[in-house]
């Protein structure tokens, strides 16, 4: 396939990306998403440039300094993108990048302007998109909270890069002029990278920028935007499936209820904001006695729940009373407040659900205030 008809499929290819995100961003729009787009609509600038010099030569300087510039910007701004989408960019970053992508455009018109600069010019623009490539590569692997998709995305990022250096190495070799108009392997090699970029930056881009904000949707569904531990119906859902395979290991299971003594009062005495900061220590003093295994939810207000495997109901008892001491001598600033455990100890294969089983540890944490407050009492779950 020859390089003019690997640039027409290019812009066709643009186009319909830029036509299809138009529609994508009237309802997921954001600063990704849009520097993502000022992308494609400037690669699909360039190729509609690119393929008018090439029908029209009286336009074929200028459509060649305008196809040079969209090559550019359109590389600066998913190198942005993807940036951003790591969560890594600055603001003196971005006037950064913009700085030296405008040198860098402009030294490419210079260089279509005076004769047989041709090879500098290609060079250049092509190493510029090689190197921002190979920068999105670099932020995309080194992003704490990768994902397979977006290594994958990476690795496809850098083979565009490689064809692109490939290039960069023919168009340097100033023994001989190197034009879009003579053949070589490095015109073909960067037509059919830009067309796999085409495929990546116009789907790869988007659905990492999906996951990223699927991923923020189930967070929110499933934790406490507070303390950061399991939601009510999470812990409801996640305990209700251990109860019913509770069956099938030698541990017993309790669920414990658990709650701030007297909290109502610290929260009116000192404040909401005070009440909260006391809410998210007690849950980091909780999550710090916990084994791996067990799960923490917020049932409601200053009610949480634990969800705990041991060996027995002393163990259980035991790791409770653990906490117990923990929260009170953990303190918030100059305020002591204590907790008071309510244990429900499953000690059988018997069925139960959620319910029942709530209703006993609920029951635990009653018969507990009514004894003596900032302690731990264990009951047995029965048929």
């Amino acid at each position: 396939m020859d390089t003019k008809t690997l640039m027409l499929a290019n812009m066709v290819g643009y186009i319909s990306v830029v036509v299809f995100m138009i529609a994508y961003n009237r309802n997921h729009l954001n600063k990704v998403n849009r520097e993502h787009f000022i992308s494609q609509v400037m690669f699909a600038m360039a190729f509609i440039f690119f393929s008018l010099g090439y029908f029209w030569e009286a336009f074929d300087a200028l459509s060649t300094i305008l196809g040079n510039i969209g090559m550019i910007f359109g590389s600066t701004f998913i190198m942005i993108s993807i940036i951003r989408f790591c969560d890594r960019m600055s603001s003196s970053l971005y006037n950064k990048i913009i700085g030296i992508s405008s040198i860098l455009a402009i030294s490419s018109a210079v260089f279509r302007i005076i004769p047989d600069f041709s090879n500098l010019r290609i060079g250049l623009v092509t190493l510029t998109i090689a190197v921002y490539l190979t920068i999105s590569c670099f932020f995309l692997l080194k992003n704490k909270t990768k994902s397979h998709l977006q290594t994958v995305i990476a690795y496809a990022f850098l083979f565009v890069a490689f064809t692109h250096y490939y290039r960069t190495w023919e168009a340097f070799d100033f023994s001989r002029l190197y034009t879009i108009e003579t053949p070589h392997i490095g015109h073909a090699l960067a037509m059919i990278g830009m067309y796999i970029y085409l495929i990546i930056s116009g789907s790869g881009v988007v659905l990492i920028s999906k996951e990223a904000s699927d991923e923020k949707l189930y967070h929110a569904a499933t934790y406490d935007g507070l303390t950061g531990c399991l939601n009510r119906q999470s812990i409801v859902t996640m305990a209700q499936d251990i109860i019913d395979n509770n069956s099938s290991s030698d541990q017993v299971i309790a669920l414990v209820m658990v709650d701030i003594d007297h909290f109502k009062a610290l929260n009116d005495d000192y404040g909401h904001d005070v009440g909260d900061e006391m809410l998210i220590r007690f849950t980091k003093t909780l999550k710090d006695n916990m084994n791996p295994e067990d799960l923490l939810g917020r049932y409601g207000g200053d009610e949480f729940i634990l969800l705990m495997r041991d060996q027995s109901c002393e163990s259980i008892r035991s790791r409770c009373e653990a906490m117990r001491h923990a929260v009170e001598i953990s303190g918030y600033e100059s305020i002591y407040y204590t907790a008071t455990f309510g244990v429900a100890c499953l000690t059988s294969d018997i069925r139960f659900d959620f319910d029942h089983f709530a209703k006993v540890a609920d029951h635990a944490l009653y018969k507990a205030k009514t004894i003596s407050r900032n302690a731990v009492y264990v009951q047995a779950v029965e048929a």
